[in-house]
């Protein structure tokens, strides 16, 4: 997953760069990627790599309707009503409205964003030693998620912006542990989660 977003993130960064080069007629358009670091809430979840990527449209003065995907792992702990040793998956996709504190002109801009979407979520879980008659498996649900951060935007060209921002992502989702025991049947338990993180990521923005 991470892979492919890196390699759309830089040839969207290539047509782009070659489209500024040969100075096509501007629109209000900006498409964007970023990589950074998540870090998760809950203590039994392991750091992962941020990498998204996306667009946005100008609605207003200095207020741009932004449309974003990303994706990290995270190394999971096991905890006793809770995930067992895994790598957790996340990948948002969310919409968020971003405003910009004063004009785009000057060279330096601080801006604020809130916004909402749904995070997809999977688990792969290590291997349990049991006996030979039990298997365990445990399976999370995706859902709905929220976002709110600020950041400051760097011109580096007309069209050309750096980004550093900050963010903290809301979730909380459910999971589901299936034990299958030849001697009793299949037995679900289900437990709550909460998957929110706060998130560091550096980017890049394209005007076209």
């Amino acid at each position: 997953m991470q892979k492919r977003i890196f390699l759309t993130f830089f040839l969207l960064c290539f047509l782009l760069l070659v489209q500024n080069v040969i100075g096509q007629e501007e629109t209000s358009m900006r498409i964007h990627g970023s990589t950074g670091l998540s870090s998760m809430s809950e203590k039994s979840y392991g750091s992962g790599l941020w990498s998204g990527f996306g667009f946005s449209i100008l609605i207003k003065k200095d207020v741009f309707l932004s449309f974003n995907f990303g994706a990290w792992n995270s190394q999971v702990d096991a905890t006793p009503d809770g995930l067992q040793n895994g790598t957790l998956m996340m990948s948002p996709f969310f919409i968020s409205l971003h405003y910009l504190l004063g004009h785009e002109d000057p060279l330096i801009n601080p801006y604020l964003f809130i916004g909402g979407g749904y995070i997809f979520t999977s688990f792969r879980m290590e291997d349990v030693f049991t006996i030979p008659e039990i298997t365990l498996s445990q399976k999370i649900g995706s859902s709905l998620g929220g976002e709110v951060g600020a950041g400051i935007q760097l011109k580096v060209s007309k069209r050309i912006f750096l980004t550093a921002d900050v963010s903290y992502l809301i979730n909380k989702t459910s999971g589901t542990t299936t034990i299958q025991d030849l001697n009793f049947g299949i037995t679900k338990e289900e437990f709550s989660l909460i998957l929110s993180a706060l998130i560091f990521r550096i980017g890049i923005k394209f005007l076209i």
